[in-house]
């Protein structure tokens, strides 16, 4: 008898991992659960000292959960295509961050690391130092 309840308790145990990764996958697609956000603005913050700015949210490079803005289209080679580590793409982050800090990936007149300097956006052209470029 409780060799035939051992295939329920299989069946049973895989429909529960089936049904978690099916969660989880929901949860990624609509934008709840992102595993890359937190290393992506954890490494900014590392890299120029952001933590509880104004600059310390993902607006920094999304327009939304999904889609970059300009400053993180600018960042996009650091992750695209890659099967990295979270140590990985940290690494990579941080050198691409620092490699694009002279473009002005928003197209406002000020470099992204000016615009970063002075806690405005590097991603919305609306959103500039004050100072005339």
């Amino acid at each position: 008898m409780r060799l035939a309840r051992r295939p329920v308790y299989i069946v049973g145990a895989l429909v529960l991992v089936v049904a978690a990764t099916g969660i989880l996958g929901a949860a990624y697609f609509l934008g709840i659960f992102d595993p890359h956000s937190g290393l992506a603005l954890d490494t900014f913050n590392l890299v120029y000292g952001t933590e509880g700015s104004r600059l310390d949210t993902c607006e920094t490079c999304h327009t939304s959960r999904k889609v970059t803005n300009a400053y993180g289209y600018d960042l996009k080679p650091a992750f695209e295509g890659k099967k990295l580590t979270a140590a990985e793409a940290m690494e990579q982050l941080q050198v691409m961050i620092k490699t694009i800090e002279e473009l002005d990936s928003d197209g406002d007149g000020y470099s992204n690391i000016e615009e970063v300097t002075a806690r405005t956006f590097p991603g919305n052209p609306d959103d500039h130092p004050l100072a005339s470029p």
